[in-house]
């Protein structure tokens, strides 16, 4: 069954020549894994794997597999001011970097992602 994930971007890794493995941090599942087809080769695909933006995944996702793989990637949110901002992007890949390296758990954890949407970083 297709359901659409929503998430915080965190990090990725690269797969193969035109792939890439993503790791976002979700509300209902913590911490999570996606694989990403093609989206090096797609046109302006790769631009939404950018510090702290909001995804909207539509997957099959299954509890029960590490990896699961991620049909549609869009942004939820777009962040104008994070992105024309060289100040707060920097602040932002940092943010990222020490959550990243915080959170080591695939299990929820509903009150650390709710945080992040009451901060005044993000408008």
């Amino acid at each position: 069954m297709r359901q659409s994930i929503k998430g915080i971007y965190l990090k990725h890794f690269p797969y193969s020549e035109t792939s890439v493995v993503l790791k976002v941090f979700t509300e209902e599942y913590g911490l999570q894994s996606f694989i990403a087809k093609g989206i090096k080769k797609k046109k302006g695909a790769a631009a939404v794997l950018q510090p702290f933006h909001l995804l909207e995944i539509e997957c099959s996702y299954n509890p029960n597999k590490n990896l699961n793989y991620a049909g549609l990637i869009k942004l939820q949110k777009p962040p104008v001011s994070i992105t024309m901002d060289v100040r707060k992007s920097m602040v932002a890949i940092f943010l990222t970097e020490v959550l990243y390296k915080c959170i080591k758990e695939e299990e929820t954890n509903p009150e650390l992602y709710r945080l992040y949407f009451y901060r005044d970083l993000y408008f």
